[in-house]
């Protein structure tokens, strides 16, 4: 059939027909496709998708990313910052905030952002160091701005016309506006200001009852410093709902007012309701007990201490403070029982030198000594250098060096061994020939000496004494029943080129000693004679004593030094010597006021002399002057006495030619300084002056054997004045030059002398101190 269509030519037509067909269906459906992702655009700006959170430590992925949604940024969500913020402890950290995030995400997947905002205000009210999750701010921050703007229509970009809000609407807005605004101001820090947005709805907050509102004023006003009125707030937000941020604002607020008896009266009761309160009371309580003891009530800040250990007595930070506070209500007992608990416990600098301090006020220095000596820790450190403070104050420089060098670095160098050379010149008033002498001795020259603590120095002098030639008919040695005749004897009036061996060996230490041995000086009427003196100190802080057992020449006259021969009989007779012991001590009696004292006790004997008794004390007060550049300056009175049994002051046979009045009374004003210790040069010196009686009896001729002749008796009294200075200068690490001057007047004798000394020690020195002070020279 040639018009029949052949069944394969049909083929090709049929695949073209349903190619068109299929064309037509695929662009039906990309035309579905796009309306449907339109209409689902429209509807995803109408209502928000829900959004599943997720944790930080499980998920790695970010939230979905929407069209023109602001990435989140730390500015856009501040912390709240409320005022007298307390620590919180870690395991408060997954607390109320952290179990009420899922709670969160359902209210913001259900698209209530206010309610959320208002819970996550609330929540970090209750629980401040719980933060709400980065991403759900984001969501938040984000879905508000949507709400916030105008929707366009669908159909027309004319905006769609809302009915007005009610005046009460409006009200309630701008209240919630204000509330959002206040609180975003108070976690600024901006108390102030958040305090204007929301004063003006206190009434409505109270009429209301809004707890959440009152507790966010409350805090807003501990802020802004208006503690009384966020005490009555936080007062009655309790009142409306008890709850433990009311508590804990009440606390803050009553230890900010310094009401204590009202923080110690409710601390328990809170912390028993609401136990989680307990750290923020003990901070309180803690806060407040430091504050009284600045101030100086530590009666009180122990009362507060005892109501913070009553709710954990464990509580080491309050522990360390009980112990100083009793430390400083010089309950020194109670005080180093609690450092030695807390050291115990941990091995911590702050125990440790509380118990050190304790046990030193109470002069438990073995005890301190047997826990710090087998402690390798801070005690054991701390006592070595407390040591050596102590023996730095109580100048046993030596000492403080040993023990802590490092801390007293100037100090090197102040046990070196050393060389000294000098002179020294003293003179005493008086008769020529009897009382008058002249004491030159040149050189001078020793060697010290030290090993540690011990020092050993041999000493030797060339002495030249000169008293002058008596006048003829002057009553010396044993006169005839004519005085004028001539002497048969030469009478002794100078000493040529004597000798005076010394050797001196004495330990530094909280008890030191020293010992002295030595002779009286050759060339004299007599042979020389042995002398010496053993010497205890101790020196504290608060008061130092010395105790001296003594042998001595007398010093005051050739014949009582070295003796004198007779000029009418050419015997010999002099050459005195003091036997007794000397007390001397010093003591605080209040930080500005000090005591010090002396007494001594000696028997006087000679060769052919007559044995004598004497007896001195003297007291004085001192005021601390507090003078700048001064290791010490105090100004204050004194009186003295001193006394001898016999009159033994002449030069006839028998008598010792030396000062013993039967009474000598002054009483006067005297100031006592040292320059600062560790400085190139230093000074020390003692001034005087007052009024002084002084009363000699009449005294037989030859007191060993009486003839009933007799001295006249004298006495004497007024102005009485003097000063002794000491100094020393560095001239180089290696040399030091050191001197002393020194004058005494009273109304019956005058007496002075001077002496320069140069020093050279082994080692280099940077500094000097008052144990350089080598030059010393007087009368005994």
């Amino acid at each position: 059939m040639p018009n029949a269509v052949s069944p394969i030519r049909l083929i090709p037509l049929g695949w073209l027909l349903l190619g068109i067909a299929s064309v037509q269906a695929a662009q039906e459906t990309l035309l579905e496709d796009q309306r449907q992702t339109q209409q689902g655009l429209i509807e995803s700006r109408k209502r928000p998708a829900p959004v599943v959170h997720e944790t930080s430590d499980q998920s790695t992925t970010s939230p979905p990313q929407l069209t023109d949604v602001p990435k989140p940024s730390d500015s856009d969500s501040p912390s709240i910052v409320r005022p007298d913020a307390e620590g919180i402890p870690r395991e408060r950290f997954y607390s109320a905030g952290r179990r009420a995030e899922p709670s969160l995400w359902a209210l913001l997947n259900g698209a209530r952002y206010a309610e959320l905002d208002r819970e996550i205000e609330r929540l970090r009210r209750e629980d401040p160091a719980w933060e709400p999750p980065a991403e759900l701010l984001h969501w938040l921050r984000h879905h508000l701005q949507l709400a916030a703007r105008p929707q366009p229509s669908q159909r027309t970009a004319v905006p769609a016309s809302k009915p007005a809000p009610t005046p009460q609407q409006s009200r309630t807005l701008a209240y919630e506006r204000d509330v959002a605004a206040a609180a975003r101001l108070q976690r600024q820090g901006r108390s102030e200001s958040a305090l204007e947005r929301l004063a003006p709805w206190e009434t409505r907050i109270r009429k209301t009852r809004d707890v959440d509102r009152s507790m966010l004023l409350a805090w807003i006003r501990l802020g802004a410093g208006q503690v009384e009125q966020a005490l009555a707030d936080f007062r009655r937000s309790s009142t409306w709902r008890p709850n433990a941020e009311a508590a804990r604002g009440e606390l803050l607020a009553l230890r900010r007012l310094g009401r204590d008896a009202e923080l110690m009266a409710i601390a328990e009761p809170l912390v028993a309701r609401w136990p989680n309160l307990r750290q923020t009371a003990m901070d309180t309580l803690r806060a407040a007990a430091t504050d009284r003891r600045e101030q100086g009530d530590y009666e009180t800040a122990g009362r507060l201490l005892d109501v913070a250990l009553a709710l954990d007595a464990t509580d080491r930070a309050t522990r360390q403070l009980m112990a100083w506070n009793d430390f400083k209500r010089e309950q020194w007992r109670e005080a180093a029982g609690r450092f030695q608990s807390l050291y115990r416990e941990q091995r911590d600098e702050d125990s440790a030198r509380g118990l050190t301090l304790s046990l030193g006020r109470l002069g438990a220095q073995s005890e301190l000594a047997d826990l710090a000596k087998p402690d390798d820790g801070p005690l054991n450190r701390l006592w070595r250098q407390e040591r050596a403070r102590e023996d730095y104050d109580t100048k046993r420089f030596v000492n403080a060096r040993h023990r802590d060098p490092e801390s007293f670095t100037d100090l090197a160098g102040i046990d070196s061994h050393s060389l000294l050379t000098g002179l020294s010149l003293s003179w005493r008033s008086g008769e020529s020939g009897m009382a008058r002498l002249r004491d030159w001795r040149l050189p001078i020259l020793i060697q010290e000496y030290r090993h540690g603590a011990v020092s050993v120095q041999a000493r030797i002098e060339r002495v030249d004494l000169d008293a002058g030639t008596p006048a003829p008919g002057r009553l010396v040695g044993s006169p005839t029943a004519d005085p004028a005749a001539p002497y048969p004897f030469a009478p002794t009036t100078t000493l040529d080129d004597g000798l005076r061996p010394e050797l001196q060996i004495g330990r530094e230490d909280r008890l030191s000693w020293k010992a002295v041995l030595g002779l009286t000086p050759t060339q004299g009427e007599l042979s020389p004679s042995p002398h010496g003196s053993l010497t205890l100190s101790q020196a504290g802080r608060a008061g130092a004593w010395s105790a001296k057992l003594e042998q001595s020449p007398v010093r005051e006259s050739l014949l009582s030094y070295t003796g004198l021969r007779d000029p009418y009989t050419g015997d010999t007779w002099g050459q005195v010597h003091r036997r007794g012991v000397s007390l001397q001590g010093w003591r605080t009696l209040t930080p500005t006021w000090t005591i010090a004292g002396s007494l001594q006790a000696h028997a006087y004997t000679g060769h052919e002399v007559a044995d004598n008794h004497g007896f001195a004390s003297r007291v004085s007060l001192g005021y601390d002057l507090a003078q700048s550049g001064f290791d010490y300056i105090g100004l204050g009175p004194f009186i003295d006495y001193r006394h001898f049994d016999r009159n033994l002051s002449h030069f006839t046979y028998g008598h010792g030619g030396y000062y013993s009045p039967q009474q000598d009374v002054g009483i006067g004003l005297s100031l006592n300084f040292q320059t600062e210790e560790g400085r190139p040069w230093l000074v020390r010196g003692t001034f005087h002056t007052g009024w002084r009686r002084q009363v000699q009896d009449s005294s037989p001729w030859f007191p060993l054997s009486p003839d009933g002749r007799h001295h006249p008796s004298q006495e004497d009294s007024g102005l009485a004045a003097g000063f002794v200075l000491e100094g020393v200068w560095r001239l180089s690490p290696h040399w030091q030059l050191s001197g002393s001057a020194f004058i005494d007047h009273s109304p019956d004798f005058e007496q002075g002398g001077v002496m320069f000394l140069l020093r050279y020690q082994f080692e280099p020195r940077r500094a000097l101190f008052s144990d350089d002070l080598r030059a010393s020279v007087s009368f005994d």
